[in-house]
């Protein structure tokens, strides 16, 4: 059986540990000398985001692999889309084709004018009264047929509509930029709606975690400023937060950085590199 390993808050480790400056000591406050004890710490991404597929079909293309870097919008995958890419050049004609607005129209020119024609000759009864109502129904109807066209290329454009959203989610793309962590389909499976299909790593910038020992935690957030060792190099690395909860088990806690590295990845040892303290340190 495992159980869970026991945390303290991390202001009551502050106020238990005797002889510790406080968070917001100054150098001068500090015992002459003073050397921190080396802090070993872990490169990891920023966060994770799990791509789900929008649609269900079957995959036509994978176009990334693990490991590699993506912008955000970059295609990750295509879904087999010939079918609907059919449908929405059929829809698109059926909203593009105003055959019969235009001859609506037209017809409701030619019947305006025979109408007035008959309510002139109507005057001098030359026609009879019944002819000048059958041109007016006539011309309602026509405008009754201009009514109706115009709303069937409406109904059409919603349809080309609708259908192009479902094309263009055909294509599947990376809502963020960072790496490629996981492919979890490959061409030719098919996922079904809302089924996780990538992982991408969100590595700009990345995120440091050092385990602080709890007796360091007070003189370490002193510090003005933090360097990473990582593979040989030094790095410049920015505070972010400290962990609330002290590991009781390990007696550390975790104080997190962001790095700025685009030649990095996650997963990396490193070793935080902390300069004699002096100024205010980094707020809990």
């Amino acid at each position: 059986m495992f159980c869970a390993k026991p945390l303290l808050p991390l202001t009551l480790i502050c106020a238990l540990l005797p002889g510790q400056a406080p968070a917001q000591s100054s150098a001068q406050d500090m015992a002459p000398g003073f050397a921190p004890m080396p802090v070993s710490c872990a490169v990891r991404a920023l966060r994770e985001v799990r791509v789900a597929a929008p649609v269900s079909g079957v995959i036509a293309s994978v176009t990334v692999r693990p490991g590699q870097k993506v912008a955000e919008g970059e295609v990750l995958a295509r879904f087999d889309s010939q079918l609907a890419e059919a449908e929405l050049a059929l829809a698109e004609a059926r909203a593009s084709d105003t055959a019969a607005r235009d001859s609506a129209t037209a017809r409701i020119a030619a019947l305006t004018s025979r109408l007035a024609r008959l309510e002139k000759a109507l005057r001098s009864r030359a026609v009879s009264e019944a002819e000048v109502e059958t041109a007016r129904l006539d011309l309602d109807l026509a405008k009754g047929e201009l009514l109706r066209a115009e709303a069937e290329l409406r109904f059409a454009g919603l349809e080309a509509a609708r259908v192009r959203v479902g094309v263009e989610k055909a294509v599947i793309r990376s809502p963020v930029a960072g790496t490629v962590g996981e492919m979890l389909i490959d061409a030719g499976e098919a996922p079904d709606s809302q089924q996780p299909i990538a992982v991408i790593t969100v590595t700009d910038p990345l995120r440091v975690e050092a385990w602080v020992p709890s007796s360091e935690v007070p003189a370490f957030l002193a510090m003005t400023s933090f360097r990473a060792r990582i593979g040989g190099t030094e790095r410049p690395l920015d505070f972010d937060y400290a962990a609330p909860m002290a590991d009781i088990s390990s007696g550390t806690i975790s104080v997190f950085f962001t790095l700025t590295a685009p030649d990095l990845l996650p997963g990396l040892d490193c070793q935080i590199i902390t300069p004699p303290p002096g100024g205010e340190g980094a707020k809990l």
